[in-house]
């Protein structure tokens, strides 16, 4: 897990851009985030990295959608 700070720079953003996706659903709770208290957040870098990869243009979104359904099948 990468800070907010770090996921920004990954992606070339600012902090106040990885908000708007969080509040806009772009990027995923649990999947492509987790928050730990009202304003702790960390970023998984190895799906930061598959949304950088797609272009941002969430080109990722079906391994995202395999990925849930294998959690949801255990």
């Amino acid at each position: 897990m990468i800070t907010p700070k770090e996921a920004a720079a990954n992606l070339g953003v600012s902090s106040s851009t990885l908000s708007r996706w969080r509040h806009d659903n772009t990027f995923m709770p649990g999947v492509h985030y987790v928050m730990y208290g009202p304003r702790i957040f960390r970023y998984s870098a190895e799906w930061i990295e598959k949304f950088r990869l797609s272009g941002g243009r969430g080109a990722h979104k079906l391994e995202v959608i395999e990925f849930l359904e294998s959690q949801r099948s255990g």
